[in-house]
């Protein structure tokens, strides 16, 4: 895939579909994409998603060709909390 049309792109690494690779494959044919993992987070990314992704959509929306700060919305996601048992 190669162009310059703008694109933003976001994936959560516990996703069980698809590939960590897509992100980066799509990105190098691109001009104008933005992208950002969820290294604790699965689907459900549109709806379920941390507040700072709507807003990365809204500001893409508004400018589409602008750069944005994706590295400061994948710091939110959430820690995931390990829960261990001692008998």
């Amino acid at each position: 895939m190669v162009g310059s049309v703008p694109a933003l792109f976001f994936r959560g690494d516990l996703n069980a579909f698809g590939s960590d690779d897509w992100l980066h494959r799509i990105q190098r044919g691109l001009s104008h994409v933005n992208t950002v993992k969820f290294p604790t987070l699965g689907g459900g990314l549109l709806t379920g998603g941390p507040p700072c992704l709507s807003d990365l959509r809204r500001r893409f929306l508004t400018n589409p060709t602008a750069r944005l700060d994706t590295g400061a919305c994948a710091k939110a996601s959430p820690p995931i909390r390990v829960v261990t048992r001692s008998d």
